[in-house]
C-alpha cells in the first residue's frame, strides 16, 4: 500500500545529504561495531578471570542469574526499547517539547515496567529457585537478582532514547564505559567475596549499565518535560502496540533454537548439541556486529524517512550493499577456511561440524539480506509483519529440521537453514514491496549475488576436490572477493 508516493520538499530537501549517506552508514557501523568488539574483548577477559577466581561451579552459577534475568528482562519490557526508538527518531529534532515529553515517559515506562518485573520475580522466587536450582532454600538469591531486572529493564529503554536521537559516539561510549566498569567491578566483588558475592556482581552489572547510560540521557540536550496522564497513555499505548509484537517475536525465536537443541539431542546426542553449539555461535558472532550495527544506526535512520518511499527504498538498498561488502571477509571466511577456524577456536573434536558451518554462512548472507529490507516494517510500526515474519520463518525451520535431520544429520540443518532463509528473503521482499513499493536495485542485487555464488563454490569445492585443491581455490576466492569487497569500502571512506 504506497501511502507516501508523491515526492515531497523535505524529499527534495534530502536527496543531496542521501549521496553522502553511504559514507554515514559506514562510519556509524566501524564506530557501533568496534564498541561491540571492544565488549567482547572485556566480556572475554572477564569470564577468564573470574573462572580463575570462582571455578566452574562459579561461572556456572553466574550463567544461570544472568540467563534468568536476561529471560525476564526481555519479557518484561514487552519491546518498548525497539518501539521507544522510533517513536524518538520519527520525531523531528525541531520539536523539542514533543522529544521532551517522550523522554519523561520513557523513563517512567522502564522505572514501572522494570518495577512490576522485578515485583514479579521477587515474589516468584521459590517456584524459580526449586525449578532451576531443586532447592527452595535457594530463592534469596532470585529475589535479589529482583533489583538487576529493574536496572536492565530501566536502563536498556533509556539506552533507546539515545539510539533514537542517532547519538552514536554515544552509544559507543556506553558499550565501552559499561563493559570495562562492569568488568572491573566484577573482578573485585569476585576476588573479594569469592563464591558469595556472585550475585552481587550479576546485578551489579545492569545497575552500572543504567547509571552510565542516564548520565549520558542527560547530556543530550532534550530535558524531561511535565506530562498528563492522557499524554503517558497515548504515548505508552503507541510503544507497546509494535512493542508487544517484538517482544513475542523474540520469545518465538528463542523458543525455535531451544527446539531444535532438544531434536538434536534427542537424535544424534549430546555431542551433537555441543557441535550445533559452535555452528550457531560462529555464525552468530561473526555477523553479530554487523547486525548489531544495524539496530543501532539504521533502524533509527530509517524510521526517520518514514515520511518517503522514495528515500526509505534508496536507504534499504544503500544498507543491504554495505552490509554484503562488510560480512564478505566474515562469511565467506567461514565457508572458505571453516577447518582452519573450527581448529584454531575449537579443537580438531569439532570438525565433522564444518560442512553444516558453511552451509549456515550461506545462510547468514540471505539473513543480512533479508534484515535489511525487514527493518522497513519496524521502522513503519506494522507490528503484525513482525510477527509474520517469526512465524513463517520458524515454520519452514522447525518443520525442515524435523524431515531432514533422521536422514542427513547435522548437514541437514544447515540445508534447512540456508532454505529457511531463502524463503525469508522471497517474503520479506513481498511484504516490503507491499509496504512502500519497494524494488531491489542492481547493484544490491549484484554485489549479494557475488557473495552468494562464492559461499556456493566454497561448499562445491570442498565437497568435490580434494582437501588441498579446495583449501588452495576456497582460499584464492576468498583472497579476491575480500580484497575486492574492502576496495570498495576504501573508496567510500575516501571519496566523503
Amino acid at each position: 500500500m504506497n501511502t507516501f508516493v508523491a515526492k515531497s520538499s523535505s524529499e527534495e530537501k534530502h536527496s543531496a545529504s542521501h549521496k553522502k549517506e553511504p559514507h554515514t552508514i559506514l562510519k556509524a557501523t566501524m564506530l557501533l561495531g568496534s564498541s561491540s568488539v571492544v565488549e567482547m574483548i572485556l566480556t572475554i577477559i572477564r569470564t577468564k578471570i573470574l573462572a580463575m577466581i570462582l571455578g566452574p561451579a562459579g561461572i556456572g552459577l553466574a550463567g544461570i542469574l544472568n540467563h534468568i534475568m536476561a529471560t525476564v528482562s526481555i519479557f518484561f519490557e514487552m519491546g518498548t526499547g525497539t518501539s521507544a526508538t522510533r517513536s524518538v527518531a520519527a520525531t523531528l529534532p525541531a520539536q523539542r517539547r514533543r522529544i521532551g515529553r517522550l523522554l519523561t515517559v520513557i523513563i517512567l515506562l522502564g522505572i514501572v515496567l522494570g518495577a512490576v518485573g522485578a515485583v514479579s520475580v521477587f515474589f516468584a522466587a521459590t517456584p524459580i529457585a526449586v525449578v532451576m536450582f531443586s532447592d527452595a532454600g535457594q530463592a534469596w538469591l532470585i529475589q535479589l537478582l529482583a533489583v538487576g531486572v529493574l536496572f536492565t529493564v530501566a536502563g536498556g529503554i533509556q539506552r533507546a532514547f539515545i539510539n533514537g536521537l542517532r547519538r552514536y559516539q554515544d552509544l559507543a561510549r556506553i558499550t565501552i564505559f559499561s563493559s570495562l566498569i562492569g568488568t572491573v567491578a566484577s573482578i573485585a566483588i569476585a576476588w573479594y567475596y569469592q563464591f558469595e558475592g556472585i550475585i552481587v556482581y550479576v546485578i551489579a552489572v545492569p545497575l552500572i549499565n543504567s547509571v552510565i547510560t542516564f548520565y549520558y540521557v542527560m547530556k543530550t540536550r532534550y530535558l524531561p518535560a511535565a506530562v498528563c496522564y492522557t499524554t503517558i497513555k497515548k504515548e505508552t499505548s503507541a510503544m507497546l502496540k509494535l512493542g508487544l509484537p517484538v517482544m513475542l517475536s523474540v520469545l518465538i525465536d528463542s523458543a525455535v533454537i531451544l527446539y531444535v537443541r532438544g531434536q538434536v539431542m534427542n537424535t544424534l546426542g549430546l555431542e551433537a548439541v555441543g557441535l550445533f553449539q559452535v555452528a550457531w555461535a560462529i555464525t552468530g558472532i561473526y555477523v553479530g556486529f554487523i547486525l548489531t550495527a544495524m539496530m543501532k544506526e539504521y533502524y533509527p535512520r530509517l524510521t526517520a524517512l518514514v515520511r518517503s518511499n522514495t528515500l526509505t527504498n534508496t536507504a534499504v538498498n544503500q544498507q543491504m550493499v554495505i552490509a554484503i561488502w562488510l560480512t564478505t571477509p566474515l562469511l565467506l571466511g567461514v565457508a572458505a577456511l571453516a577447518p582452519l577456524m573450527v581448529t584454531v577456536l575449537y579443537s580438531d573434536e569439532f570438525l565433522p561440524i564444518v560442512d553444516t558451518l558453511r552451509w549456515m554462512a550461506l545462510g547468514t548472507v540471505l539473513k543480512v539480506m533479508a534484515w535489511s529490507m525487514g527493518f522497513v516494517w519496524v521502522a513503519r510500526g506494522k507490528g503484525r509483519y513482525v510477527i509474520a515474519d517469526s512465524v513463517l520463518w520458524s515454520i519452514v525451520f522447525v518443520a525442515g529440521v524435523a524431515l531432514v535431520i533422521d536422514y542427513v544429520g547435522m548437514t541437514g540443518i544447515g540445508w534447512v537453514y540456508t532454505a529457511s532463509f531463502v524463503f525469508a528473503v522471497f517474503y520479506t521482499y513481498v511484504f516490503v514491496r507491499d509496504i512502500s513499493g519497494f524494488r531491489l536495485e542492481r547493484k544490491a542485487i549484484l554485489e549479494s549475488s557475488i557473495l552468494v555464488i562464492g559461499c556456493i563454490f566454497c561448499i562445491i569445492a570442498n565437497r568435490w576436490l580434494s582437501l588441498n585443491t579446495a583449501f588452495l581455490f576456497s582460499g584464492i576466492v576468498y583472497c579476491l572477493m575480500s580484497v575486492r569487497a574492502l576496495f570498495s569500502l576504501y573508496k567510500i571512506y575516501k571519496n566523503h
